[in-house]
């Protein structure tokens, strides 16, 4: 969705490291990765919002819970997140629900972040695991040089060597 690529580009902005996870996966699947990674933030589609609850509850308790992919003028939506806000007080956690339209609208009074300071094309950007169909999921490293290599257009691949030009391939998808 639009909303998915708006949080994982932000990642990149922030100097974060992205960890997608696959959503044809049971909570239980990728609670592994979630200890293993221990985010700070969950992002989830509000469609996927009981399964990062749970993932919050019993794998690893990041400070914030993003929900996107949410409609304030769906009801079941509005549902969900007030089932999760609720959970997520009755086992006592200090975890924060926000949808990502909040944050938006909370950051266009703040001032411009700034830059990450890491130049470090060898940071690691991003970690996409496998689906642990034969043994305990692993995650493959991609750098940071790696990942900008996915924003940069290939000149061979387009007809015209000075358009202008953006190509976004989403890899987990």
């Amino acid at each position: 969705s639009a909303d998915y690529t708006v949080v994982d580009t932000a990642l990149g902005q922030l100097g974060a490291v992205s960890v997608p996870l696959q959503t044809s996966s049971s909570a239980s699947a990728l609670a592994p990765i979630v200890v293993e990674t221990e985010p700070r933030v969950i992002a989830a589609s509000v469609d996927y919002l009981d399964d990062a609850v749970e993932l919050a509850l019993t794998a690893h308790a990041p400070s914030k819970l993003v929900v996107f992919d949410h409609h304030a003028e769906v009801d079941d939506h509005r549902d969900a997140v007030a089932r999760a806000t609720a959970k997520l007080a009755e086992a006592g956690t200090p975890i924060v629900v926000e949808t990502l339209a909040d944050l938006i609208a909370q950051g266009t009074n703040l001032p411009q972040a700034p830059a990450p300071e890491t130049s470090d094309e060898d940071a690691l950007a991003l970690l996409i695991y496998t689906s642990g169909s034969t043994g305990a999921p692993k995650g493959a490293i991609y750098l940071q040089s790696a990942v900008a290599k996915f924003w940069r257009r290939n000149s061979k691949a387009w007809f015209s060597p000075t358009a202008a030009s953006i190509n976004l391939c989403f890899m987990p998808m």
